[in-house]
């Protein structure tokens, strides 16, 4: 799974949830470590994607507020710059 799929799918998962998830439980459900859920997760809070990650034992996420089109558009093509 190319990273910008995998950032999309955890925008996805969060969404979908409805209550804050820990990073394992998103690494599980994608098949990834957790390591790889924080890096994903802190690219899309520099792309200005509104995730809000605590720093308890194991990170709970959730997004702050619905993404708009604009937001998710501006993070991926950001991302396909790379």
């Amino acid at each position: 799974m190319s990273r910008s799929v995998r950032m999309f799918e955890i925008i996805q998962l969060l969404r979908s949830a409805g209550v804050p998830m820990t990073a394992q439980r998103i690494a599980e459900a994608l098949e990834v470590t957790k390591r790889t859920v924080y890096r994903d997760i802190g690219s899309l809070q520099a792309m200005r994607v509104p995730i809000v990650a605590g720093s308890l034992i194991d990170v709970a996420v959730r997004l702050e507020r619905p993404a708009t089109r604009d937001e998710l558009a501006a993070a991926f093509a950001a991302d396909g710059a790379r």
